[in-house]
């Protein structure tokens, strides 16, 4: 089983590829907001928008 954490943006699918918590700058900055759609601009991200 793989130890790789999802991204800790909510909205965000990726995989960080380093000993971050964020895969991205965009999603560091995002953190403690809401986002609707996650933006990180990664073409594999499957981004889910959050629903209230």
């Amino acid at each position: 089983m793989s130890d790789a954490k999802k991204c800790a943006n909510p909205t965000c699918s990726c995989i960080p590829t380093d000993k971050s918590k964020f895969c991205s700058p965009h999603c560091e900055a995002t953190k403690g907001t809401v986002e609707i759609a996650c933006q990180c601009g990664h073409p594999s991200c499957q981004g889910e928008a959050l629903r209230a």
